[in-house]
């Protein structure tokens, strides 16, 4: 048995890479590899089938064990879905699973979108310190807190990280806000955001700060199966009502979320580290991008690859 991991990212040419990693299913710990790297103008569900035929076709000789493919996890791009609906057409035992750390994510943004004043007050902060020695310097002498984490919303769950930080120091970071003589479009603004109690919606959006180490958690390397799927169960445990039904219905469009762990309950020593998230694929596109810096741009499509091979597959 045996699984794929599939994303899509872009070089700095704007051109869009299929990263295909292939692991066996066996009982042990999985260890990914890269099986294939592509590159392409666009990329949609045909694109994507045929990646994966090409690149099974490559390994197995044209001699592809349909019926030994059980799992394949992806993000949860709707041309994503459709490509994996048609290969389920050639593997019949194929479950789709969409990543649970995306899943979490999306959880992260939504509340983030309900949150609107803590949004508004971590964006303008953000601000207030970039490319501002000065103000940084100031900032560092009146708090001797370190930078806040930046709210990135492609990394998961910094948004969340963030504002527990502002949370955490406010105090601090209100001091720093009232020693600043100058005034600006950023500092007004989050002064406004003081008079609107920015401060009680810090301390509410605060309780839900655990998913942080939620996501890091199933971020790690060769969790079992039965720990990721507890992992989701205790997340919706602690959660209110309205973001317990939200995550159920992330989890509702995860094609075969449901279906895998009734597949796993009956093959639990096969299936004990198959992989429910993208973590592994995320990872081989960090090494990627070590690999193409702006230095790098003349490195042709197939040399690209090669070095992928070995500094992921060797890694």
């Amino acid at each position: 048995m045996f699984y794929l991991i599939i994303d899509v990212s872009m070089d700095v040419k704007k051109r869009k890479v299929i990263i295909i990693l292939i692991g066996v299913l066996d009982s042990s710990e999985v260890d990914s590899k890269v099986l294939s790297v592509t590159f392409h103008s666009k990329v949609d569900s045909s694109v994507v089938i045929q990646s994966v035929n090409d690149s099974l076709g490559n390994l197995f000789e044209n001699k592809v064990p349909y019926d030994k493919m059980i799992l394949v996890v992806t993000d949860q791009a709707p041309y994503m879905i459709k490509a994996i609906q048609g290969l389920k057409l050639f593997f019949q035992n194929l479950n789709h699973i969409t990543c649970v750390v995306h899943a979490l994510n999306l959880l992260c943004n939504a509340i983030r979108e309900d949150f609107d004043l803590v949004n508004d007050f971590v964006s303008n902060f953000k601000l207030l310190l970039s490319k501002a020695p000065k103000r940084i310097k100031i900032y560092q002498e009146s708090t001797n807190l370190p930078l806040p984490p930046e709210p990135i919303l492609t990394r998961w769950g910094t948004f969340l990280e963030s504002s527990r930080f502002h949370w955490n120091n406010f105090e601090k970071i209100n001091l720093f806000i009232s020693n600043l003589e100058e005034s600006d479009e950023k500092i007004d603004r989050i002064n406004e955001l003081y008079e609107k109690n920015v401060e009680k919606q810090l301390h509410q959006i605060n309780k839900y700060s655990f998913l942080v180490e939620y996501i890091k958690k199933l971020e790690e390397k060769s969790l079992s199966t039965e720990i990721q799927y507890a992992t989701i169960e205790d997340v919706s445990s602690k959660l209110t009502t309205k973001y317990k039904k939200k995550l159920k219905e992330i989890l509702n469009k995860n094609p075969d979320f449901k279906n895998f762990k009734k597949v796993y309950e009956s093959k639990k020593e096969l299936l004990k580290f198959a992989p429910l998230s993208s973590v592994d694929v995320e990872r081989s596109f960090s090494r990627f991008k070590l690999i193409l810096s702006d230095r790098r741009q003349r490195l042709t499509e197939e040399n690209l690859e090669k070095l992928i091979f070995i500094q992921f597959n060797n890694f």
